[in-house]
């Protein structure tokens, strides 16, 4: 265990405390249908020379209400990379798998299964991944995780147990993970680390991130802590370096682009408005699993078995792992249907760090971040109005 804490497994599990709604999948009801003759735009958000940029396309649709396979670029400043528009489903049925996978990058996975008198639904969790391992319904979320041994477990644990009351602090360490530091947030506030032989600035933090599309510049528009986002500045051996933290999106870096050897990330709570109970899913050793409630300001714990199912609380409804995959590879989908309440999708293409060109699906509305050699690109898709929200 790192001296920096709980936070550095957090890290390493690629989850971000705090950000536990956060690009989270959705239950499984179906979006609003898309208006006849209603107008679609794609959108890219950057990091650009002079700081963060926005772009968006129109979607060459003759009729929204038609699938249609695209052949569409849309060309980004250099050097970034071109990103091509696939397919458009203006009525989807969204598919998930996970598949059993030994190579070093597969992650432990689980499905769970809602169950109630209106409606049931099973989701895949992925641990470590920041856009698979958190689901959000209308009842309760949940959060899945997974450590190595019990010493990981129980401060994991002491973690979720405060994570809503701490302050918010930055971590950084070596771009392997190595030698990693916690550190206070506070605007103005100056880090020296001879361990890391760096210097680190927090320039400015905004509770509550913004970017105005008028000015082209980040704005706070308030106190309160709904999209935490810090500016920090890095100095180490006469090279300077700045970047935007998000707690929301942690994938949100430059993953291999920057000059300066660090890896950093924002480590920040989120306000809620919802009181309904917070459980996380945890495997403890890719075997044993357990399941953590947080409700009226209470922690429990318990085992939990395959198809052993747990009451959420304040609902008719129950929870359960239908399946658990140690380690697997997670793979999703969307097909077109004729059954009423699906979910409008674009399907895109990019390329990553390799070379090779991966597809991504994207539901409209949601936000996905896609990694390239060349840097993150934040992606969207919808109406005009609805298309280019000002939060990340």
């Amino acid at each position: 265990m790192n001296s920096a804490g709980l936070p550095v497994i957090l890290s390493v599990l690629g989850v971000s405390v705090g950000s536990a709604l956060a690009g989270a999948q959705k239950s499984g009801h179906g979006a609003h249908p898309i208006l006849s003759g209603q107008k679609l735009v794609f959108q890219c958000r950057f990091e650009a020379e002079g700081g963060p940029r926005a772009l968006r396309v129109a979607l060459e649709l003759p009729s929204p209400g038609d699938p249609r396979w695209l052949n569409q670029t849309v060309e980004l400043p250099a050097p970034l990379p071109p990103i091509r528009i696939v397919q458009y489903l203006p009525n989807a049925v969204y598919e998930q798998e996970v598949v059993a996978d030994s190579s070093t990058a597969a992650k432990p996975a689980v499905q769970l299964s809602i169950d109630g008198p209106k409606l049931s639904y099973r989701r895949w969790l992925v641990a470590g991944d920041s856009e698979r391992n958190r689901l959000l319904s209308l009842i309760a979320t949940w959060r899945y995780m997974a450590v190595t041994d019990q010493r990981e477990r129980d401060e994991l644990l002491t973690q979720f147990e405060n994570e809503l009351t701490r302050d918010p602090v930055l971590i950084i360490s070596r771009k392997d993970g190595s030698v990693a530091r916690k550190l206070e947030a506070r605007p103005g506030s100056v880090h020296t680390l001879n361990d890391l032989s760096c210097t680190v600035r927090v320039q400015k933090f905004f509770p509550h991130f913004a970017f105005d599309d008028e000015t082209k510049e980040p704005i706070n528009k308030s106190d309160n802590l709904l999209n935490p986002a810090a500016l920090v500045q890095v100095q180490h051996r006469g090279q300077t370096e700045q970047r935007w933290l998000f707690s929301k999106f942690p994938d949100f870096d430059r993953h291999g682009t920057w000059d300066l050897p660090y890896r950093l990330a924002l480590d920040c709570p989120l306000e809620r408005q919802s009181t309904d109970p917070d459980y996380a899913v945890v495997t403890v050793g890719r075997t044993a699993h357990e399941v953590w409630v947080r409700h009226d300001g209470q922690t429990t714990t318990k085992p939990i078995g395959p198809e052993q199912p747990i009451d959420i609380t304040g609902s008719r409804y129950t929870f359960h792992i239908a399946r658990a995959v140690p380690s697997g590879r997670f793979v999703e989908g969307f097909r077109t249907t004729e059954e009423k309440g699906g979910v409008t999708a674009l399907q895109i293409e990019y390329a990553v760090a390799s070379g090779e060109n991966r597809r991504l699906w994207l539901e409209i509305g949601k936000q996905r971040v896609v990694n390239t050699a060349q840097g993150p690109i934040m992606v969207a898709f919808g109406p005009p109005q609805a298309a280019a929200p000002d939060e990340h």
